[in-house]
């Protein structure tokens, strides 16, 4: 363990996030520009955000509406919940019916990486793409393996001139093998360190 503080010692094999970025983009002059520091910090944020808020936990009614909760603090693995509520359900993204609370569906869509990954160091790559179609490929290729993604579409409302354009994807958090296998150095969308 390391001393400063409770989290172990970095880990290659430990769940990591990849963010693939496009830094040039047409200007509409026959030429490239470079995305401002903020505008690039802000899609760097959304593309790392995106997979985690996306699966956030939904309570539904029986007629499947969502029940507003605004609060809710479970903290415990989705396993250990699902067994705490007499499910005997699969919790990775499935739709967990608990028992104790007749008539409310809880979904659980943290992934068992996700929750390591967010209790431990939050271990990110970031890397640059050369196009729109290498950003597309990639997450087309995350969502055939069932792999945690999220394509980021700008709206142009500050850049851009008026044009969504897409800025940024991000893999995981998931099991590095799984990530490096498309964006890895022998990948198969080549990516470069940012």
């Amino acid at each position: 363990m390391n001393q400063q503080s409770d989290r172990p010692e970095p880990n290659r094999d430990e769940p990591k996030q990849v963010i693939v970025v496009r830094m040039k983009y047409p200007d509409g002059k026959g030429g490239k520009r470079k995305l401002r520091f903020g505008k690039l910090g802000a899609q760097l944020a959304h593309a790392s955000e995106a997979p985690i808020f996306d699966r956030r936990i939904e309570f539904l009614d029986v007629n499947g509406d969502p029940i507003p909760i605004r609060g809710v603090v479970l903290d415990a693995p989705p396993a250990q919940i699902a067994e705490m509520a007499g499910s005997s359900a699969q919790p990775d993204g499935a739709v967990i019916h608990m028992d104790s609370f007749p008539g409310v569906l809880a979904l659980f869509g943290l992934t068992e990486q996700m929750d390591i990954w967010s209790r431990i160091r939050f271990k990110k790559v970031i890397l640059v793409a050369d196009s729109d179609e290498d950003l597309v490929r990639i997450h087309e290729l995350a969502l055939e393996r069932n792999l945690p993604t999220a394509l980021i579409e700008d709206h142009g409302l500050t850049e851009f001139g008026g044009v969504k354009t897409k800025t940024a994807v991000s893999i995981g958090p998931a099991e590095p093998g799984l990530i490096d296998e498309i964006t890895g150095r022998d990948g198969l969308v080549p990516c470069r360190l940012a």
